[in-house]
């Protein structure tokens, strides 16, 4: 790296890219819902925003897809990224993944997700379910709440937990609550 600096001809270039890629890496960005802060360096700092994940799903996607962005929540932005300058075609390869991924979550948003975890009591589905859903952006239905619920409704009126059409009437009863 520090012989780098001696060869005059390779920092010229690497300003030279620098100076034209970084405006074009930043509003590339921009434009799709990073707010960046301005940057005289190699790379700029982006917090996430527009149709995008929250910074830990982002980051696993783009490095299943062989993209490297720095999270920097251990200097209290959980929300931002650091995104070096690469190539034209490193940035345009990233700006697209960007782009695939906010077209992914959206499909998504416009078909349901169904995400069923089953295990023994007091495993911690609850628990998993709550993180899952906040971690990819899905509506959580705690479908052990509706259970109890249920069973709590069905016991207060006397009715057998063994009947099922009569369980049925109560679940459809309580549906008109469970948003």
């Amino acid at each position: 790296a520090l012989a780098s600096l001696d060869d005059d001809a390779h920092v010229a270039r690497a300003r030279a890219h620098n100076v034209a890629e970084l405006p074009r890496l930043s509003a590339g960005l921009a434009e799709r819902g990073f707010r960046v802060t301005p940057s005289a360096g190699n790379f700029v700092l982006a917090e996430v925003g527009g149709a995008l994940p929250e910074v830990p799903a982002l980051n696993d996607a783009l490095l299943r897809r062989g993209i490297i962005v720095r999270p920097v929540a251990n200097y209290g932005l959980a929300r931002h990224v650091r995104v070096t300058v690469g190539t034209v075609a490193e940035d345009d390869r990233l700006l697209a993944a960007i782009d695939d991924l906010a077209e992914q979550r959206k499909r998504r948003a416009q078909r349901p997700v169904v995400v069923a975890l089953d295990g023994p009591a007091g495993a911690g589905k609850s628990t998993v379910a709550k993180l899952v859903a906040e971690r990819s952006a899905l509506a959580l239905v705690d479908t052990g709440a509706i259970y109890r619920s249920v069973g709590l409704v069905a016991l207060r009126r006397g009715v057998s937990l063994d009947d099922g059409p009569k369980l049925g009437v109560i679940a459809a009863e309580l549906a008109r609550y469970i948003v």
